[in-house]
């Protein structure tokens, strides 16, 4: 039964904005225990990687196929359908704790964050003008999809974390209390999404497709995001195993909030900053934070891990993702949505692909030599994607 008192638009914001922190948050909430269930399932590291991936497989489609469902059907359907998927997921590790059911956990996880990708930011932004009247500000919106994207890259860092302290204060569990907490909150949440005023109604001339619109001359920013996004992926693929060998498992949900949450922190002191000059800072960033995260690893030297998760996630969430977007959507005018689209296509390729064969190399070669592979994979593309951003600006100085 849907509701018919609301709440005041100002509250509603706030409450879509906890929505979407405790769905990222579900997402990387078992990261903690992937080596665990590796292993009681019989598998290494190359098969994580691949469960890690079923998320994209989910994802991507929808954000193609489904681009514009809520301007279809309303926001509130697809951030309740989104906390529905996210609840699911949690609860199913509870009951079967196994490799197998991480992958299934994984695409509804997908669902659940396509379903955010479109609906969550506009509704925030919708929230703010109806809050302010008659005469709201423009620049309204955008603080409140600001304030989204903020929260929502704490949350993905938050899920992995809270279960990691879960694990140091309660010991080992395979049903750590943190998947019911964070289950608890998802439906408590579902309760009070459903008071929150639609601000969209929809309709059937809305179309649902959305293809993304991959324009020129932005293919640099568009794999900078990807190479950063990889970073994000091994952490999550390969650091629980790699970690678990030295008996430092459960750091690797602060080593995801440190690359989530200071990316976050990041956008709010560099979004005065030209999206090139954001672009350039993450590469020179990013190689640093990846090869300390490596060198922390292979050294046993956690405090190594934490600063260079905290680098890379400065560039990656922070100063690549920023600065990425808005050079993607710069000149794309009434094409911007679909800019923005095959941007986060890049990012979500980047995030899940290069952790397959990074996982297989793990198994065949070793943790130490693949981590090196990719230390320098990432060294040379990031030199590689830097000079191709200053080769572009000197033709189109003597273009011009």
């Amino acid at each position: 039964m849907i509701p018919t008192r609301t709440l005041a638009p100002g509250t509603g914001i706030w409450i879509v904005a906890l929505a979407l922190v405790l769905v990222a948050a579900s997402v990387n909430l078992q990261v903690p225990l992937y080596a665990v269930y590796a292993e009681r399932s019989g598998y290494g590291v190359g098969a994580t990687s691949v469960a890690f991936a079923f998320y994209i497989s989910a994802l991507i489609p929808m954000l193609v196929l489904a681009g514009g469902l809520s301007d279809r059907i309303g926001r509130k359907l697809p951030i309740l359908g989104a906390l529905a998927c996210a609840f699911v997921s949690t609860l199913a590790l509870v009951y079967v704790p196994r490799l197998e059911m991480v992958a299934l956990a994984r695409i509804a996880q997908g669902f659940a964050i396509s379903l955010t990708a479109g609906a969550g930011t506009a509704w925030a932004a919708e929230l703010d003008m109806a809050r302010q009247g008659v005469n709201p500000d423009p620049h309204s919106g955008a603080r409140a999809a600001s304030l989204v994207t903020i929260m929502t890259a704490l949350g993905f860092g938050a899920g992995a974390c809270w279960t990691a302290i879960d694990l140091m204060v309660n010991g080992f569990s395979l049903d750590p209390s943190s998947y019911r907490e964070f289950a608890i909150l998802l439906a408590l949440s579902f309760a009070l999404v459903l008071f929150v005023p639609e601000t969209h109604r929809g309709g059937a001339h809305h179309a649902i497709l959305r293809r993304p619109a991959f324009l020129p001359g932005t293919a640099i920013s568009g794999l900078s995001i990807a190479l950063g996004w990889s970073a994000v992926g091994i952490v999550i693929a390969i650091l629980p195993s790699a970690l678990a060998k030295t008996g430092m498992s459960s750091w690797v949900g602060v080593a995801l909030l440190l690359i989530n949450g200071g990316g976050g922190l990041t956008q709010i002191g560099t979004r005065h900053w030209l999206p090139v000059l954001q672009l350039r800072v993450g590469l020179i960033m990013l190689p640093v934070g990846l090869n300390l995260i490596i060198a922390g690893v292979l050294g046993d030297q956690i405090m190594l891990v934490i600063i260079g998760a905290m680098v890379s996630g400065m560039a990656t969430h922070g100063t690549l993702y920023q600065g990425g977007l808005n050079l993607a959507t710069a000149n794309a005018g009434s094409q911007r949505a679909r800019a923005a689209s095959a941007f986060f296509i890049y990012a979500y390729l980047g995030l899940g692909l290069p952790a397959i064969p990074i996982g297989i190399l793990n198994d065949l070669v070793g943790r130490d030599r693949a981590l090196i592979i990719f230390g320098i994979f990432g060294t040379v593309s990031s030199v590689m994607l830097l000079l191709a951003s200053w080769r572009k600006d000197k033709k189109s100085v003597t273009a011009s």
